[in-house]
């Protein structure tokens, strides 16, 4: 499973300057990145993105699918698994956002919870 991460930032320029440089691919990931990230962007939303799907050859229909409880995915009843064309039309967006269970252990974490 991997994350999606939408940040926000303040600034139209350091955004699209952000999205440049990562696009670029030519930049050491723990010094810019996370200093223009850290100085000018806030985290505001965590989502969980699959990475395994489906391959059950069943019709997509309120039988077969259903919402899963943990990351909210729209996922085959039986191998509980969402579809890659559910990933693919960005149905993620509709996914759980993880924030805030990651601030609360964050928070515990640090004792400050």
């Amino acid at each position: 499973m991997s994350r999606l991460v939408v940040l926000e930032f303040e600034d139209n320029d350091v955004a699209e300057g952000f999205v440049k440089l990562l696009n670029s691919g030519g930049f050491e990931f723990t010094t810019q990145v996370a200093a223009i990230a850290g100085a000018h962007a806030e985290v505001v939303k965590v989502i969980a993105k699959p990475t395994q799907f489906c391959t059950c050859n069943v019709e997509y229909s309120v039988k077969n699918f259903g919402k899963s409880r943990r990351y909210g995915w729209t996922v085959h009843i039986k191998c509980k698994k969402p579809t890659e064309e559910w990933s693919k039309t960005h149905n993620i967006s509709q996914a759980y956002d993880l924030l805030p269970e990651m601030r609360k252990t964050h928070d515990t974490d640090s004792g400050n919870g």
